[in-house]
């Protein structure tokens, strides 16, 4: 049987369509990619690094909770990894930013935190703690790497835990050495999502996977995806492709493929169009609503883009020779990845983003 998913189209504009008709109580915010390296960095110095997040931080502030992947080293010690093209490292000044912004938990469980080698991702975790952040997917052994960030608002205890199937050679954690939390030890990843849905109310999974530039899933994003709801998680944030990616949901929970960049140079013109993705549960943890806040990335900063976000994704896609058709129902599907029309939209976006 195929996965059905949600993907956005224009008609979610029109849509104001909860889950459940339950008021809301606890709210989980998610954004993808940050990293201020290169020119990003020259920017954030120049006028200071609260700029990127002005545009959204009353929104991040007033969820409850907000989570973004931390997609670079930050420290000032230098020593890049010659092995790769693509080397991130930003300065600890951009923490207090992400700090003030109203986020409350980062993965470091990617592709670009060990970058300049482990000293500088020991020298990351110490900075975060430094400057209150909370973090998981990192550690200095493997032990340390899969525990989960543990926060209590609401009366509920929530786990946040991390996890790369993007890994570089000497990225992943071990026994004796520092590192990141690989979901290529999946069993052993399964058994953690398991212990935390035991022990906490609430289990969230930041992972960084799929392939990049893509607009679907791989098959393997979906069945790990899959596995880690069935083995406990509420939550599934993905990022990676540097794309947006389908949302689903799986068993009454949430599954975002991908988030896409936040703040991020983004390489391509498909790369600048991003969402923050805001998932509410009622007083009993049930899902109440999912809410998707469109942006564009301008000068490495995410802006709010309105319906025009639709439109302009729609011809990027156009460009790229993908058979998109929308219907309305609001499910989007190409001519090899057809879409069930039994799944009921249920995304809805802020109305304040959209032109009038």
């Amino acid at each position: 049987m195929k996965p059905k998913f949600l993907f956005i189209s224009i008609a979610l504009i029109l849509l104001l369509v909860p889950v459940q008709a339950y008021a809301d109580n606890l709210t989980v915010l998610g954004v993808g990619d940050v990293c201020f390296s290169g020119r990003l960095k020259a920017i954030g110095d120049k006028k200071g690094y609260d700029y990127y997040f002005s545009s959204f931080d009353k929104v991040i502030k007033n969820s409850d909770l907000s989570f973004l992947n931390l997609e670079t080293c930050v420290s000032n010690l230098n020593n890049p990894d010659k092995r790769k093209k693509f080397v991130f490292r930003s300065s600890p000044n951009c923490l207090n930013a992400i700090k003030n912004a109203g986020f409350d938990g980062v993965s470091v469980a990617n592709n670009h935190t060990l970058d300049h080698g482990k000293n500088g991702f020991i020298d990351t975790l110490n900075n975060l703690k430094k400057a209150g952040i909370s973090y998981s997917g990192g550690g200095y052994s493997i032990k340390d790497a899969v525990k989960p960030a543990i926060f209590k608002t609401k009366g509920f205890e929530i786990a946040f835990l991390s996890f790369s199937d993007v890994v570089p050679p000497g990225f992943a954690a071990t026994e004796k050495s520092p590192g990141i939390s690989s979901a290529k030890q999946e069993s052993r990843m399964m058994k953690v999502v398991q212990e935390c849905s035991r022990n906490y109310d609430l289990t969230i999974v930041s992972i960084h996977w799929g392939k990049e530039l893509s607009y679907y899933p791989t098959a393997r994003q979906v069945r790990i995806a899959h596995n880690l709801v069935k083995n406990g998680a509420d939550i599934v944030m993905g990022h990676h492709p540097h794309v947006v990616q389908p949302i689903e949901v799986y068993g009454g929970k949430v599954i975002i493929y991908s988030l896409g960049n936040f703040v991020f140079s983004p390489g391509s013109d498909s790369g600048r169009y991003t969402m923050l993705v805001k998932v509410s549960f009622t007083d009993t943890l049930k899902l109440a609503n999912i809410q998707i806040l469109p942006a564009k990335i301008v000068s490495g900063k995410p802006v709010p883009e309105g319906g025009k976000w639709v439109k302009n994704l729609e011809k990027i896609l156009e460009k790229k020779n993908l058979d998109f058709k929308i219907f309305k129902n609001s499910l989007l599907y190409t001519s090899e990845n057809k879409l069930a029309d039994s799944l009921k939209p249920f995304i809805r976006f802020e109305k304040q983003y959209f032109e009038t």
